[in-house]
């Protein structure tokens, strides 16, 4: 690991079900890359626990949090209950364990993020990813736009790509996934991260975080894949059209179980067949304004009685979950 690789990294941003997993789909296979297959949940699940540890348990906690499942992940949804992983399967991850640790140990640890680095480019070396005109390594899990300022604070060079998608369409594909997500909690949490996404390109500029509509990616893809190249400062490429995962072809992830062998436009404006017009309402009553500033147009307009059903919905919520509280574990209610 190079210092220079090291301090070069993409952070896939985004609210789950915005194409986020298509982007690392299409960046897998590229040579001067090393895509991560999987999220790590580094800045939400691992810094907590590695707080509390000194270096060498920061060192095992990687291994055992960063890496799991990584080449495992095909052999197990084959059979996850009797999967047992083999013998070349084992070796590959005492390596990449063992990679980590030479890593650290010749080019030291400054801060807690050269341990995601030292991962991926375990990863990378093992699985023969790993090439001397590689220039950056890519992650991808859900929510990375809240870390910007520790993303660039420990890597002033890195690139963050945030994909943007109607929320009117990411809830018709989250939803029937997550029966339990209600239009309104939906819409604050979708808004919050588009206007963080906003706000992280004000602020780091438009050369280090990049917005994407998947909109444009699903119906323009050769003019994306242009952006996407230009700003990541990579050569353009034939194996970006086809979506891999560690070079397996990847069919998508698609709620509706569509299927596909490159980009499809088919998910773009599915809400209107899918989604209730009160849901629609209420999406677009909430989340009007970063809908607005990144040009989805918004159909039904400000409505009060739109907003007392929304306020409703809250105090109901909030009523539910106040009532489900247990007195005795309220400190100082004896």
């Amino acid at each position: 690991m190079s210092d220079h690789l090291r301090d070069h990294p993409v952070f896939l941003c985004g609210y789950p079900r915005s194409g986020t997993s298509l982007v690392r789909a299409l960046l897998d296979g590229h040579p001067q890359l090393v895509v991560y297959p999987f999220e790590t949940f580094f800045f939400r699940g691992f810094l907590p626990q590695a707080a509390r540890r000194d270096m060498d348990g920061k060192v095992e906690l990687a291994s055992r949090y960063l890496l799991q499942f990584v080449g495992l992940r095909h052999e197990m949804e084959e059979d996850y209950e009797h999967f047992h992983p083999n013998e070349d399967t084992v070796h590959d991850f005492a390596k990449m364990c063992l990679s980590i640790q030479r890593q650290i140990a010749a080019h030291g640890c400054r801060h807690d993020g050269d341990l995601l680095a030292a991962s991926v480019l375990a990863f990378g070396e093992v699985y023969g990813f790993l090439h001397e005109n590689t220039r950056c390594w890519l992650e991808k899990s859900v929510h990375n736009e809240f870390f910007a300022e520790q993303i660039f604070g420990w890597w002033p060079e890195a690139r963050c790509i945030h994909l943007m998608r109607d929320p009117r369409d990411v809830y018709s594909s989250y939803h029937p996934r997550r029966q339990k997500v209600l239009p309104r909690l939906f819409s604050l949490r979708w808004a919050r991260s588009a206007q963080k996404g906003l706000d992280n390109q004000r602020v780091y500029g438009e050369d280090h975080y990049y917005l994407i509509e998947y909109e444009q990616l699903a119906q323009d893809p050769e003019a994306a894949l242009q952006g996407l190249t230009h700003f990541l400062g990579i050569e353009d490429h034939p194996i970006l059209r086809i979506p891999s995962s560690m070079g397996i072809p990847w069919e998508g992830n698609s709620t509706f179980a569509d299927k596909f062998a490159g980009i499809s436009a088919r998910p773009v404006e599915r809400w209107r067949k899918e989604l209730a017009r009160h849901d629609v309402q209420i999406i677009e009553q909430i989340a009007r304004q970063p809908m607005t500033k990144l040009g989805y147009r918004v159909e039904n307009k400000w409505s009060l009685s739109t907003s007392l059903r929304i306020l409703r919905g809250f105090l109901s919520y909030y009523r539910d979950a106040i009532e489900k509280i247990d007195p005795a574990d309220i400190d100082g209610v004896e």
